[in-house]
């Protein structure tokens, strides 16, 4: 099995448990290999939440235009997903790197701890401007 396979079990695994546990809206992926678990967005006590997010990440990425619309990037296998959901974005799947990654970069504190760790304060990482704070669009586009 390669590193990649054991990861994505590893992650779908722990999904499945956290989804378990916090009592989260979600519904598996007909992948008959890795069921992932797939969420999608909700509101609890008035608060938008994302079973897929941090909560700080998701209000950040619903304030933010350009990283709003990476929220409805199409998923990459539409087949592997029910049939009311074949427009599900790729974000909702717990294995996606979308998701990922704008959980932390898009994360008010960790992408500060991040940008200071790589020594990117004020610069460009993938496509997301660390320096997010003061207003500026993230340039170029990258794909995650």
């Amino acid at each position: 099995m390669s590193v990649s396979s054991i990861f994505r079990a590893e992650i779908i695994e722990r999904a499945t448990s956290w989804a378990e546990d916090s009592g989260v809206p979600r519904y598996p992926s007909r992948s008959p290999r890795h069921p992932t678990p797939m969420f999608e967005p909700y509101v609890e006590n008035g608060q938008r939440r994302h079973g897929n997010f941090h909560d700080a990440s998701y209000e950040a990425i619903l304030n933010d235009a350009h990283w709003g619309g990476r929220m409805t990037k199409p998923h990459l296998r539409p087949g592997a997903l029910p049939d009311r959901d074949r427009k599900a974005p790729e974000v909702g799947s717990a294995a996606s790197s979308d998701a990922l990654l704008l959980n932390l970069f898009c994360h008010p504190v960790a992408a500060d701890l991040i940008a200071h760790t790589i020594g990117t304060v004020g610069s460009r990482v993938l496509g997301l401007d660390l320096a997010r704070r003061v207003g500026r669009r993230p340039q170029p586009d990258v794909e995650l």
